[in-house]
């Protein structure tokens, strides 16, 4: 009886070691298999988070260089979604706002070629008035010098004056 105990004992003993190798096997497995999911799943993560990233870095840098024709559009939900839209949105307020700089610009030069030419007319009407002016001066020169003139023989006496003439007496004696 001690020796079927002992049997029994013994197969009890190999039947607890056999399943707990099956236990520590399945758990072995288990954990391969939860390891292999987790760097696959790692793996997921880090493709959605690295390459939108790449793709934002991309389109801002695209931006910075100047490039506003750039059209961005994504079907993406996420965080990443709404950067990208919000980089299009930045992009098109920029292209607005080059555009309008652009014809504000284009009216500043209209304006200036207009004044350049305005002050180029008045530059021209003024060399033309002080022409004038010039010319006026020299005549009221010449005018005054004969008025002085006129002025300077009518204080002299003259032969013609100091000889009487018979219609002179009778119109000095009246």
């Amino acid at each position: 009886m001690v020796r079927l105990t002992e049997r029994g004992a013994t197969e009890l003993r190999d039947k607890a070691g056999t399943e707990r190798l099956k236990t520590v096997w399945g758990v072995a497995g288990i954990m391969a298999i939860i390891i292999v999911a987790v760097c696959i799943g790692t793996r997921l993560v880090q493709r959605s988070v690295t390459e939108p990233l790449a793709y934002i870095t991309q389109v801002a840098r695209s931006i910075g260089a100047g490039d506003l024709t750039l059209h961005i559009s994504t079907d993406r939900q996420d965080e990443m979604g709404e950067v990208l839209r919000a980089l299009d949105q930045m992009s098109d307020s920029l292209a607005e706002l080059v555009g309008q700089v652009q014809r504000s610009a284009g009216s500043i030069g209209a304006a200036s070629v207009e004044i350049a030419h305005g002050n180029h007319d008045l530059s021209n009407r003024t060399e033309a008035t002080a022409a004038n002016l010039q010319r006026a001066s020299s005549t009221l020169d010449r005018l005054n010098s004969a008025v002085g003139q006129s002025a300077a023989s009518a204080a002299r006496p003259t032969r013609w004056r100091l000889r009487p003439t018979p219609w002179r007496k009778a119109a000095v004696s009246r």
